[in-house]
């Protein structure tokens, strides 16, 4: 439902006006919604306890942030959750963030510092993987931490806790359970 959500014709006839409609009816669905909430706090940011970047631990990626699963997704995932809620049916994470705090399902705040975590974070990943074109190297989503000036690294450990904080809240409001 999640993926379905972003789907747009890439050919034929377009169906767009049906499954906006669809969608439009999700907000009187609250079973639909709470799965959707449910999926929107799974994917956590790569914050830890001290409040520290989570990198990968061994791998190929060792000590390298996860900027599309870590950052990209779960906002993609609440603005989704979100936007259908106030009865969205646009397929751009921004222009749902902006809905939902218009429509009260996000603060005004929460929505404006996910819309600027969100650009960053796609910011990042791009510059991240245009420097990756440039030196040859096939591009991925894994950045390392220590690659980032200082003042780009605080902001975005900011904007992963705030991901985390509003998927505590919505795991508070909606009596879910973190995982």
């Amino acid at each position: 439902m999640s993926v379905l959500v972003d789907s747009r014709a890439v050919w034929g006839q377009e169906a767009e006006p049906l499954i906006a409609e669809t969608f439009r009816l999700a907000r009187a669905r609250p079973r639909l919604l709470r799965l959707l909430a449910e999926f929107a706090i799974a994917h956590r940011p790569p914050t830890g306890f001290l409040r520290g970047l989570v990198v990968e631990f061994s791998g190929e990626h060792r000590r390298r942030l996860d900027l599309k699963t870590g950052g990209i997704v779960p906002i993609a995932d609440i603005a989704r959750w979100a936007g259908l809620a106030a009865g969205v049916t646009c397929a751009s994470t921004t222009a749902r963030l902006v809905a939902a705090g218009e429509a009260g399902m996000l603060t005004a705040f929460d929505a404006l510092t996910f819309q600027e975590a969100f650009e960053l974070v796609c910011q990042l990943r791009l510059d991240h993987q245009v420097a990756q074109l440039q030196a040859g190297v096939e591009p991925d989503d894994f950045l390392a931490p220590s690659e980032l000036n200082p003042l780009t690294r605080s902001y975005l450990k900011e904007a992963f806790r705030a991901v985390a904080s509003v998927q505590r809240h919505i795991s508070t409001d909606l009596a879910l359970t973190l995982r």
